[in-house]
């Protein structure tokens, strides 16, 4: 068979975690024969193509292969990116000015294989400076990122709800002295531990998308990703009438707030908020740790979760043209600017 050659990539950019499915587009790649080996019998046939992504960076060389290479035909390969394993040049941000990670070109090498995979002598092309792993860089953000506010209108609801109905006390059985009050003995206590997941069951928030500006013509939005926010409560006091209004005010919590309302400023006018609603579930309804020990203390634990919380995603950017910018008798769909009327 003859020498391979390569034509195009497409996309010819990607994440360097690699993953994304890409195009190969050339001729005489090799396609597999009835003689074929198989791994494993009797459906998936061995690869005959073999695509390795390489390159220097940092003044190190690197090499990683394409893991899935599906051949189309001797025109086509599609192929699953393989992760960037080299070091990327990471600049300075003077201002904003420097939005990506700096990733040096790499080359793509094809080799077609024989029947027990190994490379044939003179079917190899080298694409060089073929492929580009691009990285947005995160900058400051304009003000406080959703999952934050959501976190502090949650630990203000839970101190103003729960622990607020019970009333403070001072307790000396941690002292060190037996006698000394510290700032760690003060009961009753509500000690709240997070964790941030994706929502798997708000996962159609992540087909919307969030206004970023107007154009002369045309509105650009980004996409967004939805996650959770978990919090395991404990909660601990003396007396057991003190524990038993924390855990009522669980209870009316659950029911009487369903929604956790977050204010959130708005950025052209500071003194003005919008309000966002979350839901707010509770996955275990307090329960108690244990027996009370031997210095009667109380300890209980609950669960719940805030859902459906929006985080801006690093994806491009999506612009948007009103329909009355754009002819309806025009037949190009692959705009990029509006067509005036």
């Amino acid at each position: 068979m003859a020498t391979p050659t390569f034509t195009s990539i497409t996309p010819a950019t990607g994440h360097p975690g690699g993953g994304q499915t890409a195009t190969l587009v050339g001729t005489n790649f090799r396609t597999a024969s009835a003689t074929q080996t198989v791994i494993p019998q009797p459906t998936l046939p061995a690869s005959t193509v073999r695509v390795t992504f390489q390159g220097t960076s940092a003044g190190e060389a690197w090499s990683n292969v394409a893991e899935e290479v599906r051949v189309e035909s001797a025109t086509e390969l599609r192929i699953r990116v393989p992760e960037f394993l080299g070091n990327p040049n990471i600049p300075g941000i003077a201002d904003g000015a420097v939005s990506r990670v700096s990733f040096p070109a790499c080359n793509i090498l094809i080799q077609n294989l024989d029947n027990n995979g190994n490379p044939i002598t003179g079917e190899t092309v080298t694409a060089s400076a073929a492929y580009t792993y691009i990285q947005p860089l995160l900058g400051l953000p304009g003000g406080d990122p959703p999952i934050l506010l959501v976190t502090r209108a949650l630990l203000h609801t839970l101190k103003r709800q729960i622990i607020g109905r019970a009333a403070t006390i001072a307790h000396t059985d941690y002292a060190l002295d037996g006698a000394t009050v510290t700032a760690v003995s003060d009961l009753p206590m509500l000690d709240v531990s997070l964790e941030i997941a994706k929502d798997p069951f708000f996962c159609q928030y992540d087909s919307e998308q969030t206004y970023v500006r107007d154009g002369s013509a045309w509105i650009e939005y980004e996409p967004s990703m939805t996650v959770l926010l978990a919090a395991r409560i404990d909660m601990a006091a003396e007396f057991d009438h003190q524990m038993q209004r924390m855990i009522d005010a669980c209870f009316e919590l659950s029911i009487r707030t369903p929604w956790l309302t977050v204010q959130t400023p708005l950025a052209h006018e500071t003194h003005i908020t919008a309000s966002n609603r979350y839901p707010l579930e509770w996955d275990a309804l307090p329960r108690q740790q244990g027996r009370p020990s031997r210095i009667n203390l109380h300890s209980y634990f609950a669960n719940c979760t805030v859902r459906g919380i929006p985080i801006i995603s690093s994806d491009s950017i999506r612009r948007v043209f009103p329909r009355t910018t754009v002819r309806m008798t025009q037949t190009d769909l692959s705009l990029s600017q509006p067509v005036t009327l």
